[in-house]
């Protein structure tokens, strides 16, 4: 794909700017658009393209009737759709209950572009709003918290749906707003009425403070957020400029709108702040923020997102803390050991963090006959662990397939085919010669047998403890497709080893002891003529199937395994929600000091 050009960024303000008679590039300006190249745009600025002004569409045909928009749109239609159903769900609930809330990002549409919805609730309300969440299935993630704000993730079909980050405060690592002032002066939305938002002012006050303190870029989205509030008759200057004084952010908040201004002129010829203000706004901030500005933002050619150092936004963060007429020296203290928290060390200039963020382990056990779902399952939930961003580990596993029974088995087919005539000849890789071989070491009591058990418990013990162990000590998510009980099944059906006898219970009791605990552990079940269809197995090892099926059910009540029929009435995106809302319910039990920065942290 190409790169994008400044007629790209140009026309795609074009296409979403709210100044209806402003000098716009006109249409013979645009010639040669890539339609993919424009989506792209509107995508990484997360521009809401169900919104563009219908007006347009006859305009500029070239774009709009293609396939690749037509696309584009009934996906982002169909994310409005669910993410604003999602949030009637809540938004009913929290009424019912006398919580009152405000989508702190939005100008009046509904923002389903937003990464996650930030909501603001007063603080009073923080937990019965997170309860009500809970109840409709959310999962409150705790490794994500951050002050003054919680984030709740709720799952379909396996896939995470909406993202609702709670806020008790307009705050990144602090606070940024007089909360009692924003709760007096906000409003209901005219373009829907699912939404209420904040004034007019204190939008372009957060809006600003979001993408410059938090983001450290301004998107398109947030230009032509920023200007429709300015467009929208006359604002209180003076509220906006105490409000950010206050809350010591007021350079910042400068620095911001000359960017504002600055982008806005490129893309449309004209800025929506009046020039006598902009100027009465540089000249307020110190010398070498201006230098900056001539020298490193003035001069370049824009790229949206059009981003800041993220070393200056940081330090600007400090200063900011510093100037808060709100807090105490020691409030202060703390505040900035906070904004350092999570990227305790800033590396060549911002390009590198060091993440220092806690999590307790888990192990999490998959295990069934081949065929029923193990990789599909693991992989499911895999992503959603991204998703919550938790460290994680995905674990493989088979009795004797390691290389470190390779000189072993080599010796083991060497013996079979001297028993059975065959001299020194190569093996073939034939299912059922390998399965006699397997049977005829382990079948028998005998020295071999006992030496061959102990070689694969060594085997397994020792993948297991640098494969699973090791990454547990690192206090890492561990997913094991296939585990424990999957051995167990192995060494009754494939090696022969009753688990009565004596070599049987030696294997299983040392195994079970020292290999690690799963917190949740999962057997999947399928009828043996399934398994051997999703395979696409020879029907001549039916039998063996059969035999893996009955020893699963066995292993799965003996250790009080979690049974599941992945070929049942229910499908497979249902299962999927199941063991995700189980596993992250069980799995966040276990967080140490939970709602510690909702309930105790930042009364300073």
């Amino acid at each position: 794909m190409a790169t994008p050009q400044m007629q790209d960024y140009r026309f795609a303000g074009r296409l979403v700017t709210p100044i209806k008679n402003g000098p716009f590039p006109i249409k013979s300006q645009f010639e040669d658009i890539d339609v993919n190249v424009i989506l792209s745009v509107l995508r990484r600025n997360k521009v809401p393209i169900i919104s563009l002004d219908g007006d347009l569409w006859e305009q500029f045909p070239e774009f709009f009737n293609t396939p690749e928009f037509s696309n584009e749109y009934e996906k982002e239609y169909y994310l409005f759709e669910n993410f604003r159903n999602e949030w009637v769900k809540v938004r009913e609930k929290f009424l019912k209950s006398g919580i009152e809330s405000m989508l702190i990002k939005s100008t009046g549409s509904f923002p389903y572009k937003s990464s996650n919805l930030d909501v603001l609730i007063k603080q009073s309300k923080r937990e019965r709003a997170g309860a009500i969440l809970r109840e409709l299935g959310y999962i409150q993630l705790h490794n994500v918290e951050e002050p003054y704000k919680t984030l709740f993730r709720t799952f379909s079909q396996g896939k995470s749906t909406l993202v609702v980050h709670l806020h008790n405060k307009v705050a990144w690592m602090n606070s940024f707003h007089d909360e009692e002032l924003l709760w007096a002066r906000y409003c209901h939305s005219a373009e829907d009425h699912i939404v209420d938002t904040p004034s007019r002012e204190d939008s372009i006050l957060i809006l600003t403070a979001h993408w410059f303190y938090e983001d450290k870029e301004i998107k398109l989205s947030d230009i032509i957020n920023i200007s429709t509030c300015l467009m929208k008759g006359e604002l209180d200057w003076a509220y906006m400029i105490a409000v950010a004084g206050k809350r010591g952010w007021l350079e910042g908040f400068y620095f911001g709108l000359l960017i504002q201004s600055f982008v806005e002129k490129n893309l449309y010829g004209k800025s929506l702040i009046e020039s006598y203000r902009l100027e009465k706004m540089k000249s307020a901030l110190p010398r070498w923020i201006r230098t900056y500005l001539n020298k490193k933002v003035y001069s370049q050619r824009i790229a949206l997102p059009f981003k800041l150092p993220k070393i200056l936004g940081k330090s600007l963060h400090f200063v900011k803390t510093l100037k808060d007429k709100t807090t105490t020296p020691a409030k202060k203290i703390y505040e900035m050991i906070v904004i350092a928290h999570g990227s305790l060390f800033v590396v060549l200039f911002g390009k590198l963090k060091v993440n220092i963020r806690y999590q307790p382990a888990m192990l999490i056990a998959i295990s069934g006959v081949d065929g029923s779902g193990k990789t599909t399952y693991a992989a499911i939930l895999s992503e959603i662990l991204d998703l919550c961003e938790l460290r994680k580990r995905i674990v493989w596993s088979r009795v004797g397939s390691s290389n470190f029974l390779k000189p072993f088995s080599k010796m083991a087919q060497i013996f079979y085919n001297l028993k059975t005539g065959k001299g020194l000849k190569k093996n073939s890789d034939n299912l059922e010669e390998s399965e006699a071989r397997r049977k005829d070491l382990f079948g028998k009591s005998s020295v071999t047998k006992l030496l061959g058990v102990h070689l694969l418990l060594l085997e397994m013990l020792w993948q297991y403890s640098f494969k699973v162990a090791l990454p547990l000590l690192q206090k890492k998510v561990v997913i094991c497709d296939r585990y424990i009980y999957d051995t167990l099944v192995d060494i009754t059906t494939r090696y022969g080893i009753n688990p009565n006898d004596f070599e049987g219970k030696l294997f299983r009791k040392i195994l079970t002891a020292l290999a690690p605990k799963p917190d949740i552990a999962y057997v999947l079940f399928i009828p043996h003529r399934e398994a051997i269809r999703r395979e696409k197995a020879d029907l001549r090892i039916s039998q063996l199937v059969k035999h893996q099926i009955s020893t699963y059910r066995e292993i799965a009540g003996g250790f009080n395994l979690i049974q599941i029929n992945t070929s049942g009435k229910k499908g497979p995106t249902d299962i999927a929600n199941e063991m995700i809302y189980e596993i992250l319910t069980k799995y966040y039990e276990k967080w140490p000091n939970k709602n510690s920065y909702v309930k105790d942290k930042f009364r300073i």
